[in-house]
């Protein structure tokens, strides 16, 4: 999970580890990557930055949403609420999957 990922946007590239993403957020080949230093914009595809964060953390809730599980507070059928206070929605077509790897991700004490 120390791994670097460059990210680009402009003429400003900038490293984050994935361990310091809250989450991603995905809309018309955008991303906000929400971290604990604060956002970063960058151009892609959700299934991009999907392939280089590691899944053993990560959990794709919805077609705009995935979560670094060790930053998640709680979780309701249609929700989850995140330690930065944020609540992302939970699709329906990802509901079921998203939720078992996330309790499995509980059960071996997150980390």
């Amino acid at each position: 999970m120390d791994r670097i990922i460059f990210l680009r946007w402009r003429n400003k590239r900038e490293a984050v580890r994935p361990r310091q993403i809250y989450y991603v957020e995905g809309y018309n080949r955008h991303l906000i990557i929400y971290t604990a230093k604060g956002n970063i914009e960058v151009v892609g595809k959700m299934n991009d930055i999907c392939t280089c964060l590691p899944e053993s953390h990560f959990v794709r809730i919805h077609q705009g949403f995935t979560v670094n599980m060790n930053y998640v507070e709680s979780v309701t059928e249609d929700g989850m609420l995140m330690k930065n206070g944020s609540i992302l929605p939970i699709s329906v077509r990802k509901r079921k999957q998203a939720l078992e790897k996330y309790y499995k991700f509980c059960e071996k004490g997150g980390e």
